[in-house]
């Protein structure tokens, strides 16, 4: 029985998703797929546009067996973090033997040159690094520009996110039986925010582009239908977006009483930006815009204000001795009925406490309950937002709440 992973935020889910895992079950010859997600906040620092079990049911319903979180401390985390937190827990399931990924390029062999020269950590390329960031680009750029130096290769090419994030999956998993596979996008790029010329897959910048221009509108299903699967645009009437939760992180950031550098991602410089920046707070991505510079990219600065207000701080794992992306546990948010056989051999298997409710904090203790801490907290408050800015009276909430079961 094969069981192949895919490393995903579904944010929103769209039909280049779904042709993503119906190809996965092909070149996998995978009997199973699982989805590693990311919960209620992404990668890029900001709150999902739907409720993380509102995203695993969408997946569900279109392939997808079962879905397992990435806690909230990696989903937020760069590429290197988010990556290599997602391949571990991959690893730990004990039964995913392959890894599919979409990428820009189509060479697989091409990609685990990029990883093995940055997992050599060699110190000519380091010190090419440094010397390009001196030019005034920031790391992201010099490391780009360096390797492309090095291969002779496309910068384009590596600066690609996907591409980015396939070379860290690769890296993640040197030393591991878990086997590499990737696909081409098809038709839009990562960032792609243009969907005039698109006929039925677009990016998910370009779906958060148009919900956020037209707020809801009645021709907000005509925009979005034809990009995601047949009844998803209706899931996606009520979202959140960053500046929902402006006066959260403003809170937060008065609490912090301008100790920044205590969370996790926020260097001393850019605390005392921070701290020298606040008098002009607005809201959140504003703020965010003002912070930026050549040193920290946007997606960096949403990330350390994402952990300052969910109170990540660089600490949490510092009763342990495990590797830098150490996930402890592994918390199922759904499956599909047909696929019970997954989770009992997922049980049966995995290398960790495998967790199927909130309430099973109370039986954890050290790192493991720490970390699950930080996701309900997390949870709680987006559902709080999302309840508020919705008038949603009576919900469960992330304490009462199961998983999803189609």
């Amino acid at each position: 029985m094969k069981v192949a992973g895919i490393v995903c935020e579904y944010n929103p889910f769209h039909n280049g998703h779904k042709y993503h895992i119906e190809k996965t079950r092909e070149v996998c010859s995978a009997d199973y797929v699982i989805a590693v997600m990311s919960g209620s906040f992404v990668q890029r620092g900001m709150p999902a546009l739907i409720s993380k079990y509102d995203r695993a049911a969408m997946a569900l319903m279109q392939g997808i067996d079962m879905v397992i979180e990435i806690p909230v401390r990696y989903s937020t985390s760069s590429a290197e973090g988010y990556a290599f937190a997602a391949c571990d827990i991959m690893k730990k399931t004990g039964i995913i033997d392959s890894i599919c990924f979409g990428s820009e390029t189509a060479s697989l062999d091409t990609l685990s040159l990029y990883a093995d020269i940055l997992s050599a950590n060699d110190d000519s390329l380091n010190n090419l690094i440094n010397q390009l960031m001196k030019t005034g680009i920031t790391y992201p750029q010099a490391r780009e520009a360096a390797l492309a130096r090095i291969t002779n290769s496309d910068v384009f090419e590596l600066a690609s996110p996907n591409n980015i994030l396939a070379i860290e999956y690769i890296k993640a998993l040197r030393g591991s039986s878990i086997k590499p596979f990737n696909i081409v996008r098809r038709e839009s790029a990562y960032h792609d925010a243009d969907t005039s010329d698109k006929e039925s897959i677009c990016s998910a910048t370009a779906i958060r582009r148009i919900l956020s221009e037209n707020d809801v509108t009645n021709h907000l299903n005509d925009k979005i239908s034809s990009f995601v699967p047949e009844g998803f645009s209706k899931m996606l009437d009520k979202t959140l977006c960053p500046d929902d939760f402006s006066m959260a992180l403003y809170t937060s950031l008065l609490a912090s009483d301008g100790h920044y550098d205590d969370y996790l991602d926020v260097s001393a410089s850019l605390g005392n930006r921070i701290s020298n920046s606040l008098s002009d707070y607005t809201c959140f991505t504003d703020f965010a815009a003002h912070l930026k510079t050549r040193q920290y990219t946007l997606s960096r600065i949403q990330r350390s204000l994402c952990h300052i207000m969910l109170g990540i701080k660089n600490d949490t794992q510092s009763d342990t001795s495990g590797p830098k992306y150490d996930v402890p546990y592994i918390r199922v948010l759904g499956f599909k009925k047909s696929s019970s056989a997954l989770m009992k051999m997922l049980t049966n298997k995995s290398l960790v406490p495998v967790i199927t409710k909130a309430s099973m904090l109370h039986n954890l203790e050290g790192y493991k309950k720490k970390l699950l801490t930080e996701d309900i907290q997390a949870s709680l408050l987006y559902e709080k937002h999302f309840n508020y800015k919705h008038s949603v009276k009576g919900s469960v909430n992330e304490y009462t709440r199961g998983m999803v079961i189609l």
